[in-house]
């Protein structure tokens, strides 16, 4: 397991380790998902974030509140956080990397030791979560070919003083006219990756014309809720964020749905809904 956790960090320098046998709360977890993975090859009790914890543990990063979902942590002179959370990019291997950086995190001349995910208090509604404004085109076009139809938004972070030691983000999409779209929790898109699919490539040209039009997909944006489409019998959303990593990752929030998600990376369109439709799926991000 400790050379697992170890096989995350992907950086040009290599992370110092500290011996420690701090990690007895996670041990039963974590070691039980990888019997069954060896035993049975099921891997339906994964857990993402348990296996990163894990990787924190080997740096020495101990923290008494493990509850709390952390981005970056500062600690032993290093910081350490997820790799995606920089690039964005979404890949079918290597999702759960870690970089390694040595040196201290300061934010507007001070000195912070974590960076958490917690959402903050004047953006939450009675619910607790954020509400999305959908702002998409007024009409879409029929799908026909992978687009970008929202090249103007692209994810931010935004970043709030929670104490002396500690810094909460979350991720928001903006426009030229500022915020349209936040209170998304970056580590839970990041476990929603467990049950995503990847669809690679297929026999087609990959930017081939979906003909004849399908009449049971529509273009969608990453800010909707997909609720229609995950109600209905093979209506597929085709997120139009083709190429744009940032916006692709965004729109994992989708996930909190039952249906599962679709990345296209080289497949054609046609192939996609197909494999979104025997998959059970309704979601397709370009």
């Amino acid at each position: 397991m400790d050379i697992f956790a170890l096989s995350l960090f992907d950086s040009a320098q290599p992370p110092l380790i500290k011996l420690s046998t701090h990690r007895n709360t996670l041990s039963n977890d974590l070691s039980q998902g990888i019997q069954e993975i060896l035993e049975t090859g099921a891997t339906e009790n994964g857990n993402a974030y348990t296996l990163l914890s894990w990787a924190r543990f080997m740096v020495g990063h101990v923290f008494e509140d493990e509850d709390i979902d952390y981005v970056i942590i500062v600690d032993k002179g290093q910081a350490v956080f997820p790799t995606i959370f920089e690039s964005y990019r979404i890949e079918k291997n290597g999702y759960l990397c870690l970089t390694a950086l040595p040196g201290t995190l300061n934010y507007q001349g001070d000195t912070y030791n974590t960076v958490t995910a917690h959402l903050f208090p004047e953006d939450q509604g009675s619910t607790g979560q954020h509400s999305h404004t959908d702002h998409s085109p007024p009409i879409y076009p029929i799908v026909s070919v992978p687009l970008n139809l929202f090249s103007k938004y692209k994810v931010s972070w935004k970043i709030h003083i929670q104490s002396d030691t500690e810094l909460r983000s979350e991720l928001t999409v903006r426009s030229n006219e500022g915020i349209i779209s936040g209170g998304e929790n970056p580590t839970i898109l990041l476990e929603f990756l467990d049950q995503a699919f990847m669809l690679e490539g297929c026999p087609h040209d990959s930017r081939a014309q979906l003909a004849p039009p399908d009449t049971f997909c529509a273009y969608s944006s990453p800010f909707g809720d997909h609720s229609a489409a995950c109600n209905s019998t093979s209506f597929v959303d085709v997120v139009a964020v083709d190429r744009a990593d940032d916006l692709r990752f965004f729109s994992l929030r989708g996930s909190e749905s039952d249906s599962p998600v679709v990345f296209r990376r080289d497949a054609c369109i046609a192939c996609c809904l197909a494999f979104c439709r025997n998959a059970g799926g309704h979601i397709l991000i370009l």
